[in-house]
């Protein structure tokens, strides 16, 4: 099964030297199986699966968000005006088609028939937390999305309500949590093709439950302490221990290498330290800091640029050798996440001795002392969502934490406004009369707008 994963990642090597500094994979090459693509099998499906998903949760939309959470800083013809919310429609294509296509949900839902056949239902359970975690990214920034027919042969599938998307994605891991406890002898799963977990499954079921935990979370500026109750009940059930975090797939061998890295090689100076996360780990001496950024060397420090700074590329630090380096696997659903949505939820529901401890959990594991005095009230929500501003550095995941609460106080690009949420790509407009022109300004779990 590695083989199929270094022939996707040989496609994204070469895509990246003939599609600019737009998204690496897209297009036929990785959609089919040149060997035999109609006749696939679910092991390779699978593996193709995890590489579109480093491609999904590492590219173009990672940087975006970065540049726009201030934690990298955008220079070059593209990344700089995107740093400065210049975002067309056509800009996240890649990510959309990557959701839909082969290795996303068309390749996802032939796994879940062929396992499901096979009484395999393990290996579907994983093929659906896939899915739910693909398609709850996409509904986050889209909104309204097509999810119930969007497989089935509609050419023009409709669009369903993003809350609708949600609550069908809750049923679909709390039937996925089901599949993954099964025990019966046809229940085998992937195997060493799960380059997560090598087939354990009750890894895959902690992961499932951080899922539904950052989903209602996502529904919580709408729905309130409801949301708040159900995210707290799936967290203490989530990812238990850093040994669970779930990471892409890389190594060093040259098609399998971090993303990141191969961005940052290609196009040197595109992708920069930002000056605001740069500066929060100064003024709390966070050891995080060497590990995310590198120190600029005729300078002896780390430096980091607003998006309009218009100093010397030399003067402004590089992203740090750590975190792309080739074979960092980048964390993308964590314990640490985990412990900081049971804080933010234990707050908003009551329980802000249990906020505290979760928080000091992710603190310690960073190797910083507890906060003295203990924050209270306000300032203690503050302090979590700071955290995990910290924590999931490069990560989609800290725009919607962002929309969601406005930590970290951020100012925007002046003139601009911080994106809240992705038009829909120019070819869906043209090709399904059921996608509007642009969209609402704002999608259905964001109604309000941060200072």
């Amino acid at each position: 099964m590695r083989n199929r994963l270094l022939s996707a990642l040989v496609a994204l090597a070469l895509a990246s030297g003939t599609t600019g500094c737009n998204d690496f994979l897209t297009g036929e090459g990785i959609t089919t199986d040149p060997n035999n693509p109609t006749t696939a099998s679910a092991t390779a499906l699978f593996v193709a699966a995890q590489a579109n998903m480093n491609v999904q949760m590492e590219n173009h939309l990672a940087r975006s968000i970065c540049l726009w959470m201030q934690a990298c800083a955008g220079r070059g013809p593209q990344y700089g005006l995107i740093g400065n919310y210049g975002v067309g429609a056509d800009e996240y294509t890649g990510f959309w088609d990557g959701t839909y296509g082969g290795g996303g949900l068309l390749d996802l839902r032939k796994i879940r028939r062929a396992t499901e056949a096979a009484h395999d239902s393990v290996f579907a359970g994983m093929a659906m937390v896939l899915e739910a975690y693909f398609v709850g990214t996409t509904a986050d920034a889209w909104g309204d999305i097509p999810y119930r027919d969007a497989v089935g042969g509609s050419t023009a599938p409709s669009l369903d309500p993003q809350q609708q998307v949600y609550g069908d994605l809750q049923a679909l891991l709390d039937t996925a949590i089901v599949f993954l406890g099964a025990t019966a002898p046809t229940n085998k799963g992937p195997g060493t093709a799960d380059l997560e977990f090598d087939g354990d499954a009750a890894k895959w079921a902690e992961l499932a439950h951080t899922l539904k935990a950052r989903f209602y979370l996502h529904t919580a500026e709408v729905v309130g302490t409801p949301a708040y109750q159900a995210a707290l009940a799936e967290a203490q059930l989530g990812i238990s221990s850093p040994a669970g975090d779930f990471t892409s797939y890389h190594s060093s061998a040259s098609p399998e290498r971090n993303l990141w890295y191969q961005f940052v090689v290609t196009w040197t100076d595109f992708i920069k330290a930002g000056r605001n996360m740069v500066d929060l780990l100064k003024t709390t001496n966070d050891p995080r800091l060497s590990v995310y950024y590198d120190s600029v060397t005729s300078l002896g420090d780390v430096i980091g640029a607003d998006p309009v700074d218009t100093v010397p590329l030399s003067n402004i630090s590089d992203l740090g050798a750590a975190r792309v380096n080739p074979d960092f696997r980048q964390p993308l659903v964590t314990w640490a996440e985990t412990q900081l949505i049971t804080a933010e939820a234990a707050f908003q529901t009551g329980n802000p001795g249990l906020a505290l401890t979760s928080m000091e959990n992710v603190r310690a594991a960073a190797g910083l002392a507890p906060l003295a005095p203990a924050p209270s009230g306000a300032a203690l929500l503050t302090a979590i969502m700071t955290e995990k501003y910290i924590s999931m550095f490069q990560t989609i995941e800290t725009w919607s934490d962002y929309r969601r609460t406005c930590v970290p106080a951020l100012t925007p690009a002046p003139g601009g406004e911080i994106p809240t949420r992705i038009g829909y790509p120019g070819d869906e407009q043209n090709t399904n009369p059921n996608i509007p022109d642009a969209g609402p300004l704002r999608n259905w779990n964001d109604p309000n707008s941060c200072p």
